[in-house]
């Protein structure tokens, strides 16, 4: 298998599949993961569940997503946001 450089409609130059271009969403088959809780307003997580969550975001956990190599980690700002938002 070959990984090709690709343009996007209007020009331009092709870009190459890189980590750093999937990251920065130049790469045009890039796209984000999403992972959905069932959670009402103002219920708390489950704690086991949070606790997974917590350490995913986390720089520990993100560090292991990086070596595992099958999805990119998040940049630090976008992860403590998210850690955030799960408070």
């Amino acid at each position: 298998m070959k990984a090709l450089l690709l343009g996007v409609d209007g020009g331009g130059a092709p870009v190459a599949v890189t980590a750093e271009n999937v990251a920065s969403r130049r790469y045009p088959l890039a796209r984000p993961v999403y992972a959905y809780f069932n959670r009402g307003p103002g219920e708390v997580l489950d704690p086991l569940l949070a606790k997974f969550l917590d350490y995913l975001l986390s720089g520990d956990g993100q560090e292991a997503v990086r070596q595992d190599g099958a999805y990119l980690p998040l940049p630090a700002a976008l992860a403590a946001a998210q850690a955030h938002r799960l408070e």
